[in-house]
């Protein structure tokens, strides 16, 4: 958590001192004038808005409230026309008031109208560390704005902290901190999904289009409406993981599907299973849906029960379930399971195959706990940061290697797979 007792300091001083930073930011502010994206309404802190009446407080964020991942809330108004292209430099403050900029590195607009908006705090960790491996875009530090018209969804990620921006109704906005410690994680192997064999490394396309169908639950809807949105933001937001840690995959929405399916009383496992049974229904409309768009995953959005994926998948379990307060990580974590990826292999563990499809602890970072690459789990490290990029031994961030050739190549092991999973459809 960013903290400070001083209240005179520049925001680049606040930054270099409270982001427990590898990469020191630039001792020049940035040039042109920043533009704040959001204002707090007088309900600042979570026990304010708890205190509101009933009638105050949408269902949106009624149901931002009630989740676990919610571990601060605040009310904002965003400033809708920040998010546009010739707006270079937007601030983001926290709750404890310490203000932020971030300089555009990524705009545009997609073929639906909306706009998308990304940058990173300034820093010099590229001139520190010129070697052509050194990772384009800082994995722990990041913005990314979507605007949609009326709203927004944004994703903030601070020394590897996650705040998101969600839609709160009424006009305003919500800032989130994420409970990133909420985060489970029990991927399934099924008895008839074989292990998958990597694709030879000859007679690949230079990148591979996967297509998913997004599929929503009875109890997704009821806590979110407009779920097929939430999902197709976070993985735009995660495409630039991908991109970042060199994985030559585009990730492109096939179509969504609203289950009639109730999760209530069931496991996530068997919520996965029913989805992909196509002997009854809902299953049967699924696969009808899933051939209809040429889906070659399947994203399964839940409101009760946690996220599971099936490992290694086969075109018939190329299932991935998210909850529907996912952050983007969490939902590229799952898709990562379908493609073959793991969690972290630790010494003493028995060889797996292939051996290298592990994520990766980077204890290189500053603090106790290091971070971890997108396939590892929270509690593998006592709770330490989430770095928004994929294990790869060819790739560095402040110098050091992001895995090992041995054991945490995520990154070799999309790129062997994405042929034979874009071609599921």
């Amino acid at each position: 958590m960013i903290r400070s007792n001083k209240k005179n300091l520049t925001t680049v001083i606040l930054l270099s001192i409270f982001f427990l930073l590898p990469s020191k930011l630039s001792a020049a502010s940035p040039t042109g004038s920043s533009i704040a994206l959001y204002e707090f309404e007088p309900a600042v802190s979570r026990n304010a808005i708890e205190q509101l009446p009933s009638t105050e407080k949408s269902p949106e964020l009624t149901a931002l409230l009630a989740e676990p991942t919610t571990k601060e809330i605040s009310l904002v108004r965003v400033n809708l026309d920040a998010v546009k292209e010739n707006n270079k430099i937007l601030s983001i403050t926290l709750p404890d008031r310490q203000e932020v900029p971030f300089v555009q590195d990524y705009f545009e607009i997609t073929a639906e109208g909306t706009t998308v908006w990304a940058g990173a705090p300034p820093s010099d960790r590229r001139q520190r560390f010129p070697s052509p491996s050194e990772v384009k875009r800082d994995p722990l530090n990041m913005l990314f704005i979507q605007h949609y018209g009326d709203h927004v969804r944004g994703e903030i990620r601070l020394a590897g902290q996650a705040y998101r921006l969600e839609p709160a109704g009424a006009g305003l906005h919500a800032l989130l901190k994420v409970d990133q410690g909420q985060t489970t994680c029990e991927p399934v192997t099924e008895s008839d999904n074989l292990p998958a064999t990597p694709a030879p490394t000859t007679n690949r396309a230079a990148r591979s289009t996967i297509t998913y169908l997004i599929v929503s639950t009875d109890e997704a809807r009821k806590k979110n409406s407009l779920i097929e949105e939430r999902i197709e933001n976070s993985m735009k937001f995660a495409q630039r993981f991908l991109d970042n840690s060199d994985i030559d995959i585009t990730f492109e929405k096939a179509g969504y599907y609203a289950a009639t399916y109730s999760e209530n009383g069931k496991t996530s496992n068997t919520v996965l299973r029913d989805l992909r049974d196509t002997s009854a229904e809902p299953g049967k409309s699924v696969l009808a849906e899933r051939e209809r768009v040429r889906a070659d995953i399947v994203i399964v959005a839940a409101g009760l029960v946690d996220g599971t994926s099936y490992r290694d998948a086969r075109k018939e379990t190329a299932f991935a379930l998210v909850k529907t307060n996912s952050v983007a990580e969490e939902i590229i974590h799952q898709v990562g399971h379908v493609l073959g990826a793991d969690h972290i292999w630790k010494e003493g563990d028995p060889e797996f195959e292939p051996p290298y499809k592990f994520g990766y602890l980077m204890n290189f970072m500053g603090g106790t706990k290091g971070s971890n690459t997108l396939m590892g789990q929270y509690e593998n490290c006592g709770g330490c940061g989430m770095a928004s990029i994929f294990s790869n031994p060819r790739e560095t961030y402040v110098g050091h290697p992001t895995g090992t050739v041995e054991h945490n190549d995520v990154a070799r092991r999309f790129n062997e797979r994405r042929t034979e999973v874009e071609n599921f459809y």
